[in-house]
């Protein structure tokens, strides 16, 4: 962006050398890149940030300088004395689609004499690098250059029924622009259209046959609102930008759409002798209605570091023409100037307005950074304890995608009947959200196997969702070995989290295990997961022709029960006395049921009891099993002798037996 420093100094009497105007600039955020003399005057080349769209006119500029230095901003001109014709009876504006562009505007000048620019308009133009053309011509971009709003002029003549049509182009059309060259256009592009053909590019660059010359009379002065997405990519398709092109992708005031079409109505009046006539055509369908937004005064310093009163934010926001609504010393609301809606809606936005006007220079430097360490949460504490279990026990960790295909995502369901889709996925064919682990873990084995990887034992932690905007941490392990050697790992998570005397492992019948080899985790009520053999239907679905075990736990209800706290015991100093026993019970008592008959009879001396067999065969009758374990008894106090053991081995047979309906097995 380039501007002129002496163009600057008639919209602001603030008298500052050019050197400190950059300099001025540049701290408040408007970096300037370089100057150089042209003649008595000096060309200001400016960085614009993409959302400052506001400072691509000479206005924007001066307005800046007006807020930093204090001094009022004065605006030129836009008024003239209007013929007694209204526009609409030179000229009739459709717009066939708003959304492309959502005002259109067009005011008549008849009666112009086209000829050379005066010497100040050349000099201005010239000074930013732009080339003198004529008068009229000369006036759009001297007020685009001014106020940043793009204009355009036709020859009213030769519109034909000198109608503008906005439409989109035909596939195939082809229009001539003023740079003589021909281009073939899509119905993605914009054009300004009269009765017959495409007349211009919309917010690009206009057409050959309708421009400007010396033989016009009347003009149609256009000055309109296009959509950016829609310049920018009609421009990039045709291989034309031009300076119109850059500030509409860039998006313009709409409410100074008007008032740069008045400005230049004035001009081209004034320098061409022509007669404006009364009124406007303007199709609109924006809604002009400014944005409010409240600052909090609090927040100033909690963001800049610094105390700025009320007072001064406020008169800092007027400076820069947002209208303050409600002043206390607690917030401040305004209204958001036209030509800042783009960049200002929040009220970090207008923080940023007060620290870069006020002065950043004035936020103190630290000599020393703080860095605090937050505490670890126990759900992270968990969840570096399971993965240092697993890998402990030979398990790799895998890392997959949240997404799947909705036919993966349908297979396992274990914590929710739905399965949550997205609208815009990162890749069409994986929308749905994994409800359980399951499905990716398993995902990853086939790959695996088709890879050339026999063995893949595996665990997952991460998230599911089960519901929108409902997630659950998980944990989901496969297991190559076997039914008993998964029930191990299991077992072994349980202890480490504290819950082995807590958590209970029934049968379950669940949809995605085989009958009879489930089981599901539960304790205090809540159920933690599953583990078993996966279910020929859902093997099936991967092309899985081995067995396949696996678990999947609901990690934030583990992490949530777990006693990470360990209470640590005194080595024993007597000796454990040992005792096997083998019991006959019915098929359907679990080990759980004769760990939990022990555990209730109030025996101080016994310590321990451990699995050791299950048996089914002859001599055991049909439904029936038997069950071997071990017990340990041991006194903190003293040596115990056989004859205490063997009586407190006596009472927990008879409390089995009477409990479970068991029989000693000889």
């Amino acid at each position: 962006m380039k501007v002129s420093y002496n163009w600057l100094r008639d919209y602001c009497d603030a008298v500052i050398p050019v050197d400190e105007l950059v300099q001025m600039l540049t701290v408040a955020g408007s970096e300037v890149e370089g100057y150089e003399k042209v003649g008595d005057d000096y060309c200001i080349t400016l960085e614009i940030k993409s959302n400052r769209a506001d400072l691509l006119g000479g206005l924007g500029i001066a307005r800046e300088i007006a807020a930093i230095s204090g001094k009022p901003l004065k605006m030129p001109g836009a008024d003239y004395k209007p013929d007694a014709k209204p526009a609409s009876a030179w000229s009739a504006v459709d717009v066939l689609d708003t959304k492309l562009c959502p005002r259109y505007t067009a005011r008549i000048i008849s009666g112009v004499k086209v000829g050379p620019s005066p010497a100040w308009l050349v000099r201005r133009l010239e000074a930013i690098g732009l080339r003198a053309i004529n008068n009229v011509v000369d006036v759009t971009n001297y007020v685009m250059m001014e106020n940043g709003q793009p204009l355009h002029a036709f020859d009213l003549d030769t519109l034909a029924e000198r109608r503008i049509i906005v439409r989109r182009a035909s596939d195939g059309e082809t229009i001539t622009t003023i740079d003589e060259v021909q281009r073939k256009l899509t119905p993605e592009n914009l054009v300004i259209a009269d009765a017959r053909r495409a007349v211009a590019v919309a917010g690009v660059m206009g057409g050959a046959d309708t421009e400007v010359t010396a033989k016009t009379k009347n003009v149609l002065l256009e000055s309109a609102v296009f959509n950016p997405v829609s310049i920018r990519r009609t421009s990039r398709a045709i291989g034309l930008a031009s300076d119109a092109s850059y500030r509409f992708e860039r998006g313009v005031d709409p409410i100074g759409t008007e008032w740069a079409s008045r400005r230049a109505a004035k001009l081209i009046a004034e320098l061409g002798g022509g007669v404006v006539a009364e009124g406007i055509i303007d199709v609109n369908v924006l809604d002009l209605t400014p944005k409010r937004v409240t600052l909090r005064v609090p927040r100033i310093r909690r963001i800049l570091g610094i105390d700025v009163p009320a007072k001064t934010a406020a008169d800092i926001l007027r400076r820069l023409e947002f209208e303050v609504l409600a002043e206390s010393e607690e917030q401040i609301e305004v209204a958001v100037p036209s030509f800042r809606a783009i960049d200002v809606f929040r009220e970090i936005d207008l923080i940023e307005e007060v620290g870069r006007i006020h002065g950043y220079d004035k936020v103190p430097l630290r000599s020393a950074m703080t860095i605090e360490v937050g505490a670890v949460s126990k759900l992270e504490t968990c969840e570096r304890l399971a993965r240092e279990v697993l890998t402990g026990c030979g398990f790799n960790e895998a890392i997959s995608s949240s997404f799947l295909t909705p036919e993966l995502a349908g297979t396992v369901n274990l914590w929710s009947g739905e399965v949550m889709r997205v609208a815009n996925p990162l890749r069409a064919e994986e929308s749905a959200l994994r409800p359980c682990l399951m499905p990716s873990l398993l995902h990853v084995k086939v790959i695996n196997k088709n890879r050339g990887v026999p063995r893949c034992e595996m665990f997952e932690l991460g998230k599911v969702f089960t519901g929108l905007m409902t997630e659950r941490a998980a944990l989901a392990i496969i297991e190559e070995d076997g039914f008993y050697e998964l029930k191990g790992v299991v077992e072994l998570l349980l202890d480490r989290f504290g819950l082995q005397g807590k958590a209970a492992l029934e049968p379950a019948a669940a949809k995605f295990f085989k009958p009879d080899r489930a089981m599901k985790i539960a304790c205090d009520g809540a159920l933690l997961g599953y583990f078993g053999e996966v279910a020929d239907t859902v093997s099936a679905r991967f092309d899985l022709k081995q067995p396949v075990w696996m678990a999947e736990i609901d990690f934030d209800q583990l992490a949530q029960l777990a006693v990470l706290e360990r209470k640590s015991k005194e080595v024993p100093r007597f000796p454990a006395v040992p005792r096997d026993i083998a019991i006959v019970v019915d098929e359907s008592v679990t080990w759980q049921q004769v760990v939990d008959c022990v555990e209730s009879l109030s025996e101080p001396l016994r310590e321990s009891i451990s699995f050791m067999s299950a048996y089914r065969g002859k001599p055991i009758e049909p439904g029936k099993k038997s069950l071997a374990f071990g017990l340990v008894y041991r006194s903190p106090e003293r040596t115990l002798t056989n004859e205490e053991v063997n009586a407190a081995h006596e009472r927990l047979i008879k409390h089995v037996e009477q409990k479970l309906g068991a029989a000693l097995r000889a």
